[in-house]
């Protein structure tokens, strides 16, 4: 569904704000977890390079350091967070705001409700001039009595 729609009849309201920004979160958020995804997979690649490595040569090749690895860790698991914060934020906002956008436009497809239904005006009244339904006993305006027919 175009946001063309919102701008052109509404100009820049709420729920098209609430869409692009809700787009906007969803796609960094994507792409922080795809950079995440990468990194994890780097560092996988990379520990088991430096101990098959190891294995192969023990004398001469050493392990990577568990707090270089844990940090590296810590840090992939820190914007995988950031990454699912984004997402799950980018598609809330953008559902709020074609909810909000939805609502607008059935509010404008609805026929109005009218819960009072008209009176025929029958009389005009001799003393104030308000009008005067064919069921009245008495103006509705002054109270004046309505003299017979």
């Amino acid at each position: 569904m175009s946001s063309d729609l919102f701008v052109a009849e509404r100009g820049t309201g709420r729920s098209q704000d609430l869409m692009e920004n809700g787009h906007h979160s969803y796609r960094l958020g994507l792409s922080i977890l795809a950079l995440d995804l990468l990194g994890s997979m780097l560092l996988v690649v990379y520990v088991t390079w430096a101990f098959f490595n190891f294995l192969a040569n023990p004398g001469s090749a050493s392990l990577p350091s568990v707090t270089a690895v844990s940090v590296a860790a810590f840090v992939l698991a820190v914007f995988g967070v950031v990454g699912l914060v984004l997402l799950y934020s980018g598609i809330n906002d953008f559902m709020s705001g074609t909810r909000q956008a939805v609502d607008w436009l059935v509010t404008l497809r609805e026929p109005p409700v009218h819960t009072a239904t008209a009176k025929i005006v029958a009389f005009v009244c001799s003393d104030c001039g308000g009008d005067i339904a064919e069921d009245e006993k008495a103006c509705p305006h002054c109270g004046a009595t309505i003299d017979g027919d």
